[in-house]
């Protein structure tokens, strides 16, 4: 089981004040509103405003504070803590606890 959830990816920035545009990778884009921090790569950094529109998602991050600096962060992946994460409804389940799951039909085919 993996420790971190990969959230969504970084499109581009958005303006000049150091948003970033996100594409979310989650059911509902609104869960974003529940992160504190993310991490791009290896490195934490703390949510300071989210807003979401058109299945996408803004996000304020201490510590990118311009343009140049969000544009530095351009096709990378976010990612969360599991323990950060909402647990998923009664029969959802993460796609990262899925993977390399043996799937078989109810006749018992693979």
């Amino acid at each position: 089981m993996t420790q971190t959830l990969n959230v969504g990816e970084i499109l581009k920035p958005q303006g000049i004040r150091g948003e970033l545009k996100v594409k979310p990778f989650t059911d509902d884009a609104e869960v974003f509103h529940s992160f504190s921090r993310v991490f791009v790569e290896d490195v934490p950094y703390k949510v300071l405003s989210v807003r979401t529109g058109g299945g996408m998602v803004f996000l304020g991050l201490k510590g990118v504070a311009d343009r140049n600096a969000a544009e530095l962060l351009r096709g990378k992946q976010l990612y969360v803590p599991r323990e950060d994460a909402p647990a998923p409804a009664e029969g959802r389940y993460y796609i990262a606890d899925l993977l390399g799951c043996t799937v078989r039909t109810e006749e018992g085919d693979v």
